[in-house]
């Protein structure tokens, strides 16, 4: 069987199941992997301040790629790779975003900040919040009472995370997004746009570290479930879309492997390597 030198993995709706855990079972493949050589490297649009404990307590992950590929975080020492929006970047995005309808949020400097974390039911349903996203602003983010002013600050933005009211003003505002200069759009859910910088994204960084190792980019491989998952999905040399993953994902993918509630990182441990963490 082929053997992968590197696995991403992407976290919500590919790692962690439908409660938003990591079972136990992932948990021991992950460290038989570290044992077999082989990097794990959870790579999520979510910046590291998000990342659950057992993932960043884990001496068995060696590399984190966050932020939609904005951040390539070596877990020993600390050290950042940056693909991030510069000051001047981000200023265009937000006055393009201003014209209509949005709730916006930052992600810079491994940390997550919004206008507001008291997340109202009236504002949940205007914007079409999915539930891990209010999970997340409510336990995570950090509220800025000068956030309006306090974007503009910063000079290394790693992701601009934008939800809609309205899908026809989101598709109108995508298409003015990727017309400037040195930024890509993706989307995690329904009503969301997620800007990052061109030179960042999930499958550039997934290269970036495989040379960084000197790992041939066709021993790499990538889990997803979602549209943000597509460049790490189609990057790598073996792209896995879950069962539960969204038809665009599928499409692109190589093969389409268990749901993200069959311990996904297990079943390609038994089946890519002939080997279980539950034996």
């Amino acid at each position: 069987m082929k053997r992968f030198e590197i696995i991403a993995c992407d976290l919500d709706g590919t790692l962690l199941d439908s409660t938003s855990e990591i079972s136990d079972a992932n948990l021991r493949a992950i460290d038989e992997l570290a044992r077999i050589g082989v990097y794990f490297v959870p790579c999520t649009g979510r910046t590291f301040s998000e990342l659950p404990s057992a993932l960043k307590n884990n001496t068995s992950i060696r590399y984190v790629i966050h932020s939609d590929g904005a951040v390539i975080r070596n877990m020993a020492t600390g050290e950042r790779t940056l693909n991030c929006m510069s000051a001047k970047t981000a200023s265009e995005v937000f006055k393009t975003v201003a014209l209509f309808d949005t709730n916006v949020s930052i992600r810079a400097d491994g940390e997550f900040y919004l206008k507001t974390r008291d997340i109202t039911p009236e504002m949940t349903e205007h914007y079409h919040f999915w539930e891990k996203a209010i999970e997340v602003m409510q336990n995570l983010g950090i509220s800025r009472a000068d956030f309006d002013t306090f974007k503009y600050s910063l000079d290394a933005i790693e992701t601009i995370s934008i939800f809609f009211h309205d899908n026809d003003e989101l598709e109108r505002c995508q298409k003015l997004l990727e017309a400037i200069d040195g930024v890509s759009t993706t989307s995690a859910c329904a009503y969301n746009v997620e800007v990052y910088s061109s030179s960042a994204g999930k499958g550039s960084s997934l290269l970036h570290l495989a040379d960084m190792l000197g790992i041939n980019r066709s021993c790499t491989a990538a889990m997803g479930d979602s549209c943000n998952d597509i460049s790490m999905i189609t990057a790598a040399g073996t792209g896995m879309a879950m069962a539960n993953a969204c038809d665009e994902l599928k499409a692109v993918c190589d093969e389409i492997i268990c749901s993200n509630d069959e311990d996904a990182v297990n079943y390609v441990l038994a089946k890519h390597f002939n080997e279980s963490s539950v034996i």
